[in-house]
């Protein structure tokens, strides 16, 4: 599972929309929603930003290059 498809697990899981999501981030809709389409890369500090919002952490694998939410 990827970056975007466990983002979009842990915002359903909690119940909160997007939309609710990117005003908490302070950051556009469309924005949020193009990082979960993969149509851009997640910033590390937007990234970092989520997991706080949705109290969880990061884990970052160097070898792998990859990272991902976990809650």
């Amino acid at each position: 599972m990827d970056v975007a498809e466990r983002i979009r697990d842990i915002i359903d899981d909690q119940d909160m929309t997007q939309k609710e999501l990117a005003m908490r981030l302070d950051i556009r809709y469309t924005t949020l929603n193009n990082y979960l389409k993969k149509y851009n890369r997640v910033p590390l500090e937007v990234l970092r930003s989520i997991a706080v919002e949705l109290n969880v952490t990061t884990d970052y694998r160097s070898e792998e290059h990859t990272s991902e939410l976990q809650s």
